[in-house]
């Protein structure tokens, strides 16, 4: 049976009366065209986007229904993400893609990596899901080291170590709060939770699993042991399906399918490579900026774990060698710093305060400050009326001896400068670790839109280096969705992801 849907989940959709999903989709497999609804949650915003694909021309038409804010609130020294809110505006963009594409076959969610919601036996939340950049996965990890060795955890798991992984957001909860732990009957991860709130079918994702340092390498089943350590029962997680399962109906919608296609945005935007991946880095760049590339088995050496670099699910059951860098958080939280103060005391309106106008007006500083150091773990929180990220920014050059940038647009240009760095850097381990020459690095997501981002990182990188979709996370989530309805091979999905455009 299906448990009830959760109270953020006001109760099933009003349905359009279509017919049943069986006859729908034996209509769908005589077309020539296809319509998937792809909710795709970012750290900073979110969006609803109905990806119509042409099986006939193998081309893709992106169409934005709903774009909303992810938001979190920091509560005494915790953050926590807004969860009540994001589950009403997904279900309305849902509602909203249907009422004007009332054809879809499908629907599927993804969202950023490791965080999970508490629930009781009904899936309904304990809490509001604690952000990763909550501190306490600083506290956790300590714990845990006290454990179980890094090098060892990395052996066990294929995940770099890194404080914002499930495991050390686990091991402070069983520290600081034993009796949220107790009443805790289920550890849903965020696009299993709004996949399970849109089908009433409850499960794990396998891309998602494996952000989470829980599992073994490769993400095929749970690390009881290693859970067991930290005082965790592995049996709160459903058991890890592959990527591409088809939950069920929507509820109230009985022709449209839910699909856990990637529940991880990385592992969609990979899905959207205009190309095979043998030969080719990618770089999804957003909030998050990871860099990899595929290959066929989790590389476990100790010189993988050293240089930060983890080991995630592709959506086709192979491994992506990836490895995270900080991405555009750092001028995120600037931007909100300078938009609170007037640009920094400047008399700067929203306008030039707008990422391609702060990109643009970059491009033309002639006092270059050095790259700054992105990877630098000051900058992992979130800005802060005490703590602004701008004034963490100006203390770090302070401390290398080197006078700070005083602009937004000199800022700006330092940031991506050390990005570009940081990429530069990243891809030499790669192919390194690898054993491969990367002839080729893909840019994904909204970061590739950034002129000065993609020039910075031609320079640092010295290799080809190509635009992918700037909506990629969203393009490769519609592409998996029909992979699973058995209308598009990988093949298919790489000529779909070289004809994609956005409708205006």
């Amino acid at each position: 049976m299906r448990p009830p849907p959760p109270t953020c989940w006001p109760g099933p959709m009003k349905s359009t009366g279509s017919a049943s999903w069986l006859a729908t989709h034996r209509e769908a497999s005589l077309s020539t065209e296809s319509a998937h609804i792809a909710v795709d949650c970012g750290a900073e915003s979110s969006r609803v986007m109905v990806v119509q694909l042409d099986r006939q021309r193998r081309s893709a038409v992106l169409h934005p229904i709903t774009r909303f804010p992810t938001r979190s609130q920091q509560r005494g020294e915790g953050w926590f993400w807004c969860w009540q809110e994001h589950c009403q505006a997904v279900r309305a963009g849902v509602e909203a893609a249907l009422q004007r594409f009332p054809q879809a076959q499908s629907v599927a969610v993804d969202t950023w990596g490791v965080d999970v919601v508490l629930c009781n036996q009904s899936y309904q939340p304990l809490a509001d899901p604690r952000c990763y950049r909550d501190p306490r996965g600083a506290r956790g990890q300590a714990r845990l080291d006290g454990l179980c060795p890094r090098p060892q955890r990395f052996r066990q798991t294929g995940c770099a170590q890194l404080p914002i992984n499930t495991l050390d957001q686990l091991s402070a909860l069983a520290l600081e709060e034993p009796e949220l732990l107790a009443n805790c009957a289920h550890l849903v991860f965020l696009p299993d939770y709004l996949s399970g709130m849109l089908s009433g079918i409850w499960g794990c994702e396998r891309s998602i699993a494996a952000t989470s340092s829980c599992t073994l390498p490769g993400a095929e089943a749970w690390h009881h042991e290693l859970l067991a350590t930290i005082g965790i029962d592995s049996q709160l997680f459903a058991p890890i399906s592959p990527s591409g399962r088809i939950l069920g109906p929507l509820l109230g919608y009985p022709h449209c399918q839910v699909i856990a296609a990637a529940g991880h945005d990385t592992a969609a935007a990979i899905a959207a490579l205009p190309g095979p991946a043998e030969s080719t880095a990618y770089l999804s760049c957003g909030t998050w900026s990871l860099l990899g590339t595929v290959i066929d088995a989790p590389a476990l050496a100790p010189e993988v774990a050293a240089a930060g670099f983890s080991n995630e699910a592709h959506w086709d059951g192979r491994i992506r060698l990836n490895r995270n860098i900080m991405g555009l958080w750092i001028l995120q939280q600037c931007r909100q710093d300078w938009l609170a103060a007037g640009g920094d005391g400047q008399q700067l309106d929203h306008a030039q305060l707008d990422y391609a106008q702060l990109a643009q007006a970059a491009a033309q500083v002639a006092d270059v400050a050095p790259p700054l150091d992105v990877d630098d773990p000051r900058f992992l929180a979130p800005s802060s009326a005490e703590q602004r990220m701008s004034d963490r920014v100006s203390a770090w050059y302070q401390e290398q001896g080197i006078a700070p940038p005083t602009s937004p647009a000199e800022t700006t240009r330092a940031i991506l400068a050390g990005l570009a760095q940081a990429y530069a850097q990243a891809l030499t381990q790669l192919q390194h670790l690898s054993g491969r020459r990367i002839e080729c690095l893909v840019l994904l997501g909204g970061g590739g839109r950034n002129e000065l981002l993609r020039q910075l990182t031609r320079e640092a990188c010295g290799i080809r280096v190509e635009i992918g979709s700037s909506e990629a996370t969203a393009l490769g989530n519609a592409l998996i969705q029909s992979h699973s309805l058995g209308q598009a091979s990988p093949e298919d999905c790489w000529a779909y992801a070289r004809k994609a455009r956005t409708s205006s």
